[in-house]
């Protein structure tokens, strides 16, 4: 809901923007000549203003679906709520899922391919999440959250849950 208001809200701005900047020449209107006036300048440069807005809204404030599948393993689950123990780790695992729900699949200190469609996601003070693209290809599935100390183990249960899965699917 709120990303169609700010979809049509950018449509309602550029319209408005181009309406002010046709409106502010004023070499003609309609068949007439007129004359300059004092407005013309602000016109124009407000009918700018929300066209760079209207653009900015329809295209550069896209988030993406975060969905987490965490919960749906208990064994995950109990790993992720170990790893969240520590406050740095949190705000590192809270960090990298605000930016990959704005799309970006690079911050951190880095990112890797773990298999298949898995991927993960490191932050400075040990924080990893671990995800793969949504089933509808625009949003993305969070599986595990891990701390340094406890990747191995959350790589290896990632790797039976859904490394299996996907050879199935496969063959």
């Amino acid at each position: 809901m709120r990303k169609n208001m700010r979809f049509f809200l950018g449509i309602f701005l550029v319209l408005v923007g181009c309406g002010l900047i046709l409106a502010s020449f004023t070499g003609m209107t309609g068949y007439v000549v007129a004359e300059p006036n004092e407005l013309t300048p602000i016109g124009y440069f407000i009918g700018f203003v929300a066209l760079i807005t209207g653009v900015f809204l329809i295209f550069f404030n896209r988030r993406y679906r975060l969905v987490s599948k965490i919960d749906a393993n208990p064994g995950l689950e109990r790993l992720a709520r170990e790893a969240t123990t520590d406050q740095s780790v949190q705000r590192d695992i809270d960090h990298l899922t605000n930016e990959l729900n704005k799309g970006n699949t690079r911050p951190g200190i880095g990112s890797a391919h773990l298999f298949g469609n898995v991927y993960y996601l490191r932050g400075r003070n040990g924080g990893r999440v671990f995800y793969r693209s949504g089933a509808d290809g625009e949003g993305y599935e969070l599986l595990a959250k891990a701390s340094k100390a406890n990747e191995g183990k959350v790589i290896r249960k990632l790797q039976r849950l859904y490394a299996i899965k996907q050879q199935r699917m496969a063959g």
